[in-house]
């Protein structure tokens, strides 16, 4: 390869690198790092001249009927934008109150502003009960003539216990283990042991991410002042187990289940 063609090979080959670094920006607010298009979020599409992106954290989100959520609608200026954003909000969930923090946001040029937009079920001094479903709760930021939006996912679930009871069998001598599930509220959950075998059946423990575990089965006991081996199988135990969400308000919601197991010998 001729020496011209190859000084034309690499300034092509640094060009495209450059090019491809210029279109992102990374950013960081309250806490959270954003990854984000320089044409985002309805944006200018590349255009040389200033504009704003909205985006959203979380771009989905999970609550319980009565409870509340927070979404951070971040702007960001792009081409040295500055200037006031009027954000507003609709398809609002029937029976639900929702608001920004500040509807009406200041963007500094090279920089980036938040404002806090929150869904409660809660309307006129009281609280209520959001219909289960997904919304698709649109934000719109306008400056200007100029407006731009950004959708994200609402849904909204009752909390539930998925896994039934009975548990899955277990034999004397060999390791347990089970994955107790739930769905709706606002994950993750806490899952804790309310009573049952676990004096009778040692060896178990259910953590809080709702492991039920056990390295190695023991034998069944019985009485309440020593552990003494049962020679009779299968055997029947029962446990409780509570699991919680992780909302924060309020009204926190838990739930409470009954499972058995059935133990054969080894």
């Amino acid at each position: 390869m001729g020496k011209g063609l190859t000084a034309t090979f690499i300034l092509l080959l640094v060009s495209l690198i450059v090019v491809s670094a210029v279109g992102y920006s990374y950013f960081s607010s309250y806490g959270k790092l954003f990854y984000l298009n320089g044409g985002g979020g309805g944006g200018g599409g590349g255009s040389s001249s200033p504009y704003f992106t909205i985006n959203s954290f979380p771009s989905t989100g999970y609550m319980g009927p009565s409870q509340s959520i927070s979404f951070y609608v971040v702007l960001l200026s792009v081409n040295g934008f500055s200037g006031y954003v009027s954000l507003t909000s609709s398809n609002c969930p029937l029976k639900a109150t929702c608001s920004f923090s500040s509807s009406n946001v200041y963007v500094p040029s090279g920089s980036s502003a938040v404002s806090v937009h929150t869904i409660a079920a809660y309307q006129n001094g009281g609280y209520t009960v959001i219909p289960e479903g997904s919304y698709t709760i649109i934000f719109t930021g306008k400056s200007g003539a100029v407006n731009y939006t950004k959708s994200v996912l609402l849904k909204v679930e009752q909390l539930k216990i998925l896994t039934q009871s009975p548990l899955p069998s277990a034999t004397v001598g060999k390791p347990y283990r089970v994955d107790l599930r739930a769905s709706g509220g606002m994950p993750p959950y806490k899952w804790t042991g309310t009573g049952g075998f676990w004096g009778a059946w040692p060896g178990f423990t259910l953590y809080t991410n709702g492991t039920l575990y056990s390295a190695s089965v023991q034998n069944y006991c019985y009485c309440c002042l020593a552990c003494i081996p049962d020679p009779s199988y299968p055997q029947t135990g029962g446990f409780q187990a509570s699991v919680t969400d992780s909302y924060t308000g309020f009204i926190k919601t838990s739930l409470v289940q009954t499972f058995s197991i059935t133990f054969n010998k080894p």
